[in-house]
């Protein structure tokens, strides 16, 4: 984890070669059959594309291609879990640094703006 600002932090990749790059977890566990939509605000370099922001068992997706930059990009993929079977992921490809900061599943097919859980503030 890098400090972003005194209230967020970021989770930062890096490889010494272009490369396939990223995080993956767990929980939460997605329902079979429902979409979902993972967001995240990201930046670096190489690319992202639906098959790199989702839950692997899922269908791939609507995102195009993102060429990523220095500058933050809220990035957002919409898909439906067809299995529980796998991970939800961030990739970026080709890429040698990725950075990902507030990340959100929601369920449903609208990305809605990234805001803190009530449990997070103090």
């Amino acid at each position: 984890m890098q400090k972003y600002d005194d209230e967020t932090n970021y989770v930062q990749h890096t490889s010494n070669t272009p490369s396939e790059v990223g995080v993956f977890w767990y929980p939460p566990t997605p329902t079979v059959g429902q979409v979902y939509t993972l967001s995240a605000d990201i930046c670096g370099n190489g690319f992202i594309n639906r098959f790199g922001l989702r839950y692997e068992s899922s269908d791939d997706g609507i995102l195009n291609q993102v060429d990523l930059t220095n500058n933050w990009q809220r990035i957002s993929n919409t898909f439906r879990v067809n299995k529980i079977a796998g991970a939800w992921v961030i990739y970026a490809y080709n890429s040698t640094l990725l950075k990902i900061k507030h990340i959100k599943i929601e369920k449903g097919s609208v990305a809605t703006p990234w805001t803190p859980a009530p449990e997070d503030y103090i």
